[in-house]
């Protein structure tokens, strides 16, 4: 820790060259001082592990002119403290006789006396506060990580603040690109998410909030899992989740799906590494899918087109690698809609199916696959249509029907 400057100061050499009277040019030291206090403030004074407390900078202008820091900086043990929110840089002149604030939230890990202070840059000087203690108490716990900063066109926030990836007492880590800059906040939370029976989610989430981009020019977000997340599992069978819903994979064209997943891969540590694109920022989540497999006879997926007769049931089987129960089928589906029969493309609204009769989804264990009666409409003759399956893990698989 470098020992906090009371005062700073600058000395400039100004030769003074010798008037009237002729004499030699003289070398003099002028102190040129920085009229800036830099204090600190922790409350509360202690906290429990995996508690939080907030630490408040003020730098006071003392001076007549305005000044502008390069930069704010908290100074603490990385060890056992993690920053969790904050704007930790500043750069926005302050007034002569006037003060700004940066605030952090700090979390504890190891129990422990931890010296904090805060440091204000200015040109090769940093002015810093006295040294604040703050106790933790309690053993090392998950701690939420919250970031709130503004950010230039083009540039990125991320809350791994330390520099040191994901680790097993931070183990996810995310950051976002924006594309036209603005305020961007992100919220990493281990709070366990409930999942669809049989799956596994990852018990964090993370909220993030940004200005609105677009598919051409996304969001870009990165997620990075610790391995110590995985323990047995693949680490490669987990998926993002925006708002519950599955991201496809990103296909690089212009009209690439929106949001989708760009990176899977896994980084030299075994940690996890997840970038998708999205046109908006909202809860993400992680956590493994059902191995489905389908369909199987009588229909066929696309490119395929499956000839039915309208009015009749439709055996539609599919199978997810197991019997996961009944409640597999996100709510409101099967859905279909009417599409174009030339070219595939959806000329209706999407609608819930009926079941016929009583059958709905059924389950046969010796093939392990399931089956849904889908009752389609004699109205339909001569027309096609989409059958879209949406699963409680969020994935989507389409079938395309003639109808006769």
């Amino acid at each position: 820790m470098r020992r906090p400057i009371a005062a700073a100061a600058v000395a400039l050499s100004l030769a003074l060259v010798a008037g009237a009277h002729g004499s030699s040019g003289v070398v003099s030291a002028v102190v040129v001082p920085i009229p800036v206090a830099v204090s600190l403030s922790v409350a509360p004074p202690a906290i429990a592990g995996g508690g939080a407390a907030t630490a408040t900078a003020t730098v006071a202008n003392l001076g007549a002119s305005a000044l502008a820091p390069q930069s704010v900086t908290l100074h603490f043990d990385a060890v056992g403290l993690r920053v969790r929110h904050g704007a930790h840089r500043t750069t926005a002149p302050i007034a002569g006789g006037a003060s700004a604030q940066v605030t952090w939230q700090l979390c504890g890990r190891a129990p422990g006396n931890y010296f904090v202070l805060a440091s204000a840059r200015f040109g090769d000087v940093d002015v810093e506060s006295p040294a604040v203690l703050l106790a933790v108490t309690g053993a090392a716990a998950p701690c939420p990580k919250d970031l709130s900063v503004v950010v230039h066109p083009g540039g990125t926030a991320k809350t791994d603040v330390e520099g040191d990836g994901a680790t097993p007492l931070d183990p996810v880590e995310a950051a976002v690109t924006v594309p036209g800059g603005g305020a961007v906040s992100l919220d990493v939370v281990p709070s366990p998410q409930p999942a669809p029976p049989g799956l596994t989610a990852l018990g964090w989430y993370v909220d993030a909030s940004a200005p609105q981009a677009s598919a051409p020019q996304p969001l870009v977000l990165a997620f990075e899992l610790d391995a110590s997340l995985f323990a047995d599992l693949d680490p490669l069978a987990f998926e993002v989740r925006r708002n519950g819903v599955v991201l496809p994979r990103c296909d690089g064209a212009v009209a690439s799906p929106d949001p989708c997943l760009s990176t899977r891969a896994l980084d030299a540590d075994g940690d996890l590494v997840l970038v998708a694109r999205s046109s908006a920022a909202s809860r993400w989540t992680f956590g493994t899918t059902y191995a489905f497999s389908g369909f199987g006879p009588p229909v066929s997926a696309p490119p395929a087109v499956n000839a039915a007769n309208a009015g009749r049931a439709v055996p539609v089987k599919f199978s997810l690698g197991g019997r996961y129960g009944p409640d597999v089928v996100a709510g409101g589906y099967p859905a279909s809609r009417r599409i174009d029969c030339a070219g595939g493309a959806a000329t209706g609204v999407l609608a819930a199916t009926a079941a016929a009769g009583s059958s709905g989804l059924s389950y046969d264990a010796a093939a392990g696959s399931y089956t849904y009666a889908w009752k389609t409409e004699a109205a339909w003759a001569g027309t096609c249509r989409e059958l879209v399956l949406r699963l409680a893990d969020g994935t989507e698989h389409h079938a395309r029907f003639r109808f006769r």
